[in-house]
């Protein structure tokens, strides 16, 4: 009788294994601007976490991060949508997203400046576009793109 059990065990495993049995179809699949968004994200955020991190580096690696980050706009601004909807959702997002990164370009200026406490405001005024931008891109089919850099996630 184990013998048989096992058999039978073995069997559930290999099914399982082959996808068989255990696949829901109704499950929804990404947009395709959604997998070519995530992608994007994914390689900047490779890009900016080689800048090393501001707690780390300093300022100064505001001033190329925001240039990878201007790139990063114009890539998504060239995305194809499929359709006006999905045009203006990309058109939003690069304008969030734009927000972010020349607000990260201000605060390399006001470092460079001396004026460090205008930083803060910069910075707070950067995170809400970004918060917005990362929202957005979650509802648009790509998560990785609300994964920031240095995170642990």
């Amino acid at each position: 009788m184990a013998v048989r059990s096992d058999l039978a065990a073995v069997a559930v495993i290999a099914l399982a294994l082959a996808g068989c049995g255990g696949k829901d179809d109704s499950a929804p699949t990404r947009p395709a601007v959604g997998a070519q968004l995530a992608n994007l994200c994914d390689e900047t955020r490779a890009d900016v976490e080689l800048l090393g991190e501001p707690r780390d580096t300093g300022a100064a690696v505001f001033r190329p991060w925001a240039r990878l980050g201007r790139e990063f706009v114009s890539a998504v601004r060239r995305l194809h949508a499929a359709n006006a909807t999905e045009r203006e959702q990309l058109d939003r997002l690069a304008d969030y997203y734009q927000g972010f990164y020349d607000n990260i370009g201000i605060s390399y200026d006001l470092f460079e400046a001396g004026r460090s406490t205008s930083i803060k405001m910069t910075l707070e005024r950067a995170y809400a576009l970004l918060g917005s931008g990362e929202k957005l891109a979650v509802r648009m089919g790509a998560p990785e793109c609300a994964v920031r850099p240095f995170s642990d996630e």
